[in-house]
């Protein structure tokens, strides 16, 4: 029951991908600062359709696996999302082809701005 309340957590009672497991670490208590607690979801994703899929399609395929991922971390009350890098796409790096490249992007670019929407969902306890 136990592992079913985590795994499921407060993502509308449909369980996801990933599994989801609570842990926590305590730290002393600072003497100059209100204690916080800091919620951390770390987020490994997987692609979302086969590579040889049009890289376009790919990356927006991979948002929408995420956005749910995301949403889910927010309505469990975490305060920092973190993700892999080079979330937006395969691993390729391996593959020393210049094609994956065409992934690249600037700093503000469509992968930023995917992020940044959920931006503001953060509470801090």
């Amino acid at each position: 029951m136990e592992v079913s309340r985590l795994r499921i957590g407060l993502n509308c009672g449909k369980a996801l991908e990933p599994l989801t497991v609570a842990l926590k670490f305590n730290a002393d208590k600072e003497l100059l600062s209100e204690q916080r607690i800091a919620r951390v979801g770390l987020i490994q994703n997987s692609i979302a359709l086969p590579t040889t899929a049009p890289f376009l399609d790919q990356k927006k395929a991979i948002f929408q696996k995420l956005k749910p991922i995301i949403d889910a971390t927010g309505a469990s009350g975490v305060n920092i999302s973190c993700l892999q890098e080079v979330w937006m796409m395969p691993f390729a790096f391996c593959t020393r082809q210049k094609r994956w490249c065409e992934f690249a992007e600037p700093a503000d670019g469509e992968s930023t701005q995917f992020l940044q929407s959920f931006q503001g969902n953060i509470t801090w306890s």
